[in-house]
């Protein structure tokens, strides 16, 4: 496990084909499925940093930048941005029950009551608010992972029991939290907390309970955050009852598909924007056979259905109805019987060899391909 996380932070940091701007996807390799590409994940991301900035910067509001020449004037900076996004877990690390990864971390975007009155009282966790960290797929900027991982490290090597990546993680995300909740009594309005408390709109984190030592001059801060929504990421661990395999063509199911779920406050379950602008990726050009284009044109391999037959809203989506998201990915870290049959019903599964060759024949495919071959 050390070897691993250290194999991660050095490319991070000495890989030339990673700039410290490009954004970086982490996930682990044995049990994750790609249902959505590319581009949806990373419009997916920027409009959730977005979100979240605005209500973050509402809640903590700016620091002053002092000047760096003496002819300058001071710069109003974010003060605490979300820059880092993990997958959502229903439930938090083991044996960290009184820790601030369990305790103080953020509630859940999606209403309290999601699964209803059993929301947070679950025995098992199935049906527990999605709030708590999982370290098995983050997005962000490659300068900022590197930090991360890079006190991952440091904080594991300091234990005599290597407890893993989870652990340590969880314990970041905890104690960032605190020191946020900290600075934002510090400086709020007591009166204003007073009133809020009292009409229970306040915004605070919970801080009863906790037991944490911060030293001073310590980092805490890694602009983490996790995907309550499963728009990203969907880790089928405990909630592997959350999601539905669904096609928005059928209208009747999709108008029920919440109400069989238990939904509270049901919504229309439309097909994604973003998924249903995506190309047709069953538009076969009437040219290709006579392209002399590598790889050769094979009418058994290169077959596909007709595209008007298989848009967006005909293919099957692992859908998620209590936030009525589409995943971009699943993490299939749970019940492990369930990964072949669910990697046959992912949308492209009956036609993965043709949609390949069609890709490797397009404008950019194969320059894509050779270039992901040597590190790009």
């Amino acid at each position: 496990m050390v070897d691993r996380i250290t194999r991660v932070r050095n490319y991070l940091r000495d890989s030339n084909a990673v700039k410290d701007r490009d954004f970086v996807l982490v996930v682990d390799v044995l049990d994750t499925f790609f249902q959505l590409p590319p581009q949806v994940l990373v419009k997916r991301f920027q409009e959730i940093l977005r979100t979240s900035n605005r209500k973050l910067q509402k809640k903590y509001g700016f620091a002053v930048v002092p000047p760096s020449k003496t002819d300058a004037s001071s710069d109003l900076v974010q003060k605490y941005p979300q820059r880092v996004l993990f997958g959502a877990s229903n439930i938090c690390y083991a044996d960290l029950e009184e820790d601030p990864g369990c305790i103080s971390v953020p509630e859940s975007s999606l209403p309290p009551d999601v699964y209803g009155w059993k929301t947070d009282i679950y025995p098992e966790g199935h049906k527990n608010w999605p709030r708590y960290l999982n370290p098995r797929a983050v997005i962000g900027q490659a300068a900022d992972l590197k930090l991360i991982y890079h006190e991952v490290l440091r904080v594991i090597e300091q234990r005599h029991k290597k407890n893993g990546d989870y652990q340590a993680l969880t314990q970041m995300y905890g104690r960032q939290e605190v020191v946020r909740e900290l600075e934002r009594r510090r400086t709020t309005n007591g009166a204003k907390e007073w009133l809020c408390n009292l009409i229970g709109i306040s915004d605070a984190s919970n801080l009863t309970g906790i037991t944490v030592r911060l030293e001073t001059g310590h980092r805490y801060e890694y602009g983490i955050a996790v995907d309550y929504k499963s728009e990203l990421f969907f880790n089928q661990h405990m909630p592997r009852a959350d999601v539905e395999w669904h096609k928005f063509s059928n209208i009747t199911k999709s108008s029920r598909l919440q109400a069989q779920f238990g939904v509270p406050r049901e919504s229309r379950m439309l097909l994604p924007p973003d998924v249903a602008a995506l190309p047709n990726r069953f538009n076969q050009s009437r040219l290709v056979k006579q392209q002399t284009t590598i790889p050769e044109w094979n009418s058994t391999l290169d077959k596909l259905p007709t595209m008007h037959d298989h848009t967006w809203s005909t293919l099957p989506f692992i859908t998620n109805p209590h936030s009525a998201s589409v995943p971009v990915l699943a993490h299939m870290n749970g019940d492990s019987k369930l990964r072949n049959a669910w990697w046959e019903k992912m949308w492209f599964f009956s036609w993965g060899r043709a949609l390949l060759q069609k890709y490797l024949r397009a404008s950019q495919g194969f320059e894509a391909v050779q270039s992901a071959l040597l590190g790009g």
